[in-house]
């Protein structure tokens, strides 16, 4: 549907004892080449990851969780973050609010409140997504995000678009457009990949594809079960530098990488040991390293390092010094700097 890709897949496990080699690849049919897309050339898997991971500017695995470059205190519960090229976005569930600051300077830029709007201040905000999908050569700013809300009245899920404006003071915000998409099902993660929204359906157990702007689904992939393009129970969801989405298949303890029209590429087996309920998937564009966590507290986060076959663990309890801490929301800037919050504190750290 969006691009073609060679179809294989590997497996490999993600633990403290085990680094990830690129198990035998197994290639099967081959789309034709109808973008011209040069990951149509790859014929293997190891050649796939070994071109994204030496491109020009690629930081290497250096981020230091010993030391925090900038703690901000909020006062308020964050239960989601995001970051892009000018603002971080932060949603807090007990208020019912969106704040956003400006990134360098960490002051206020909007706040947006649903309480305070009559057709807004039934819904429990679950997570934000930023149509900003970039690459190393283009870097994009957010002219538009998602919000993904639960129905209090109803239980309904809904996809809410906020759109960028300008006013005639010249003065930019964004401003509530419409509900881009209700349904009843459990909606959880989504992404932006081009005119696409990827969107986590966690008890339907697929993933299904819609327009971003007008919310017409166009396609859904995967069903039930623990082979490629199965899922059990789906809830987090990221995408790299070449259009490959991740997405955390929870109960089956594992990562799976797909290409956008639902090829499966490569499996990645989570060691429950290290990361309980591996719900949240995020990859860092600088580097091509794979975040992995939970939502759960006791919940360490394990980070991959593809190039190097090597794993780091951060461990909230013992950085936070508190055995009940828990990661509330990750996300990385163009940097390459990691903004961590703490879930019930309201303090977001940041690491270089």
């Amino acid at each position: 549907m969006v691009h073609n890709f060679p179809q294989y897949y590997s497996y490999c496990d993600i633990s403290l004892s085990t680094t990830c080699t690129t198990a035998t690849t197994i290639p099967t049919t081959t789309a034709e080449d109808d973008n011209n897309n040069t990951l149509n050339n790859i014929t293997t898997l190891k050649e796939l990851l070994n071109r994204k991971l030496n491109e020009k500017d690629r930081k290497a695995f250096s981020l230091n969780f010993n030391k925090v470059d900038e703690i901000l205190t909020i006062g308020k519960d964050i239960f989601d973050i995001k970051v892009d090229l000018n603002f971080i976005y932060i949603l807090y569930q007990e208020e019912q609010m969106i704040e956003i600051l400006h990134l360098k300077s960490k002051l206020p830029f909007q706040t947006i409140s649903f309480k305070e709007n009559e057709n807004l201040n039934h819904l429990k905000l679950l997570f934000i997504t930023l149509d900003n999908y970039n690459s190393l050569d283009k870097l994009l700013t957010t002219n538009q995000f998602y919000i993904t809300c639960e129905d209090c009245k109803t239980s309904e899920r809904l996809i809410l678009l906020f759109k960028k404006e300008i006013n005639e003071e010249k003065k930019m915000s964004f401003e509530f457009n419409k509900i881009l998409y209700k349904a009843s099902d459990c909606l959880m993660e989504s992404i932006i990949y081009s005119n696409y929204l990827y969107l986590v359906d966690c008890f339907n157990h697929h993933i299904k594809v819609l327009d971003k702007e007008s919310g017409e689904i166009l396609d859904t992939f995967g069903s039930e079960g623990n082979e490629p393009l199965q899922f059990s129970e789906p809830t987090g969801i990221s995408i790299d530098n070449d259009g490959l989405l991740y997405i955390a298949d929870l109960q089956n303890y594992r990562i799976q990488i797909i290409t956008p029209n639902g090829i499966p590429i490569q499996i990645f087996n989570i060691n429950p040991d290290i990361v309980v309920y591996p719900s949240k998937v995020l990859i860092d564009k600088c580097s091509g390293n794979i975040f992995v966590w939970g939502e759960t507290c006791f919940c360490k986060m394990c980070i991959f390092d593809l190039e190097r076959g090597e794993m780091k663990v951060f461990d909230p309890e013992e950085y936070f010094g508190n055995m009940m801490a828990c990661i509330a929301g990750v996300d990385i800037d163009c940097e390459g700097n990691l903004f961590l919050a703490e879930r019930g504190k309201g303090i977001i750290n940041t690491f270089k």
